[in-house]
């Protein structure tokens, strides 16, 4: 396991009406699979979006691969996968003119690689993937995130409500393809059985009691 912290969190605080997330120093390592664990609530979410800058926090410092998003958001970004629990390709598209669309935005698309993973989960190329299951969404969303060789990759219940069958296929090529390829994972469920299988190492967010 390499030493460099891809994520680097110091001294972290957002504030709202009825909740505060804080950080004091969290640092996770290259090369690593995270699970993240923690009570509705406790702040999961929040510490998600701050990673992905949808939010900001009124102090302290976020840093990915050692970079800050205040001057190198793009750089950031392209080395970034990022899978939810929704899935955002237009319904009207197939596998085919998703790849198409990925191609044009990452320079480190891996044509191979995605024909590869769209083989071994059976996925069929030409059908809109509104005709697709759940199941197949997220078997989707792996392959093409994965297609562009992110550094990062941060899934937010991204296996929540998929067959037990199917979410052992899933994780069991996520952590062999980690191994593989060095990629870092931040890995948030409430199946704890299921970040059993492939973490290295655990967080967890705690709700504090009101004093």
């Amino acid at each position: 396991m390499g030493s460099k912290p891809v994520i680097d969190v110091l001294n972290l605080s957002k504030r709202y009406a009825d909740f505060q997330l804080q950080i004091n120093n969290l640092k996770i390592n290259e090369g690593s699979i995270v699970g993240l664990v923690g009570e509705n609530g406790s702040g999961k979410s929040t510490f998600l979006n701050l990673l992905l800058n949808q939010i900001k926090s009124e102090i302290g410092n976020v840093k990915i691969f050692g970079l800050d998003y205040v001057k190198d958001e793009y750089q950031i970004k392209l080395n970034l996968g990022v899978i939810l629990e929704q899935n955002y390709f237009p319904n009207s598209f197939s596998v085919q003119q998703i790849e198409k669309m990925l191609e044009k935005i990452y320079s480190r698309w891996d044509k191979k690689l995605y024909h590869n993973l769209i083989d071994d989960f059976d996925l069929p190329t030409n059908k809109p993937i509104s005709n697709f299951s759940r199941g197949m969404l997220v078997k989707l969303n792996f392959a093409a995130t994965l297609s562009h060789h992110p550094r990062l990759l941060i899934a937010d219940e991204a296996t929540s409500g998929l067959d037990p069958i199917v979410r052992k296929e899933i994780l069991s090529m996520l952590k062999e393809y980690v191994n593989d390829n060095q990629m870092t994972v931040l890995l948030s469920s409430h199946i704890l059985s299921d970040l059993e299988q492939v973490a290295n190492y655990f967080i967890f967010s705690k709700r504090s009691e009101d004093r």
